[in-house]
């Protein structure tokens, strides 16, 4: 249900990205409609966009950020990779978009109006543009940020995997 496409570094001196696949059906085995997400496209350099096109394991219906809105360039070029997905910018929190067996719930970013969080339910797995700390969201057992390690959150300590 969880598909990471990591970017390397991009040669200017910046930490490559993690973008994440979330959904399922077809090529994931549940049979079925297929719907995915992706979770922060946004390509750190263009090989990242290359193997993000190279890698969807179905269908993309909708495409989420993690911090706020990318630019119009952004946009374009994630459109063109993917013209029937819905450019999710417009959430609430608390919101709930079913994937086809997979549920995000997203969340809000303490101090932050733009960017958000998503919950998958029920691996209580985090997805966050940001390195958060246990205690800012305790409904998270794994936290999945943008850059880094994904790591457990278990009894308010972190460990990288």
């Amino acid at each position: 249900r969880v598909w990471r496409v990591t970017a390397g570094d991009p040669g200017d001196g910046r930490p490559g990205g993690h973008s994440f696949f979330v959904g399922g059906g077809e090529a994931a085995g549940e049979g079925g409609a297929a719907a995915w997400a992706l979770i922060d496209p946004l390509p750190a350099h263009a090989g990242q966009l290359d193997a993000l096109r190279a890698k969807p394991p179905g269908p993309v219906r909708c495409i989420l950020c993690t911090r706020g809105e990318p630019p119009r360039e952004a946009w374009a070029a994630l459109r063109q990779a993917w013209p029937d997905a819905e450019a999710a910018t417009a959430l609430a929190d608390g919101q709930r978009l079913q994937l086809a067996g997979a549920t995000l719930e997203v969340l809000p970013v303490p101090g932050d109006a733009l960017a958000r969080r998503f919950l998958l339910q029920p691996e209580r797995l985090l997805f966050t543009g940001d390195a958060v700390a246990a205690d800012e969201c305790p409904q998270a057992a794994w936290i999945a940020p943008a850059s880094g390690f994904v790591r457990a959150a278990a009894g308010g300590r972190h460990h990288d995997y």
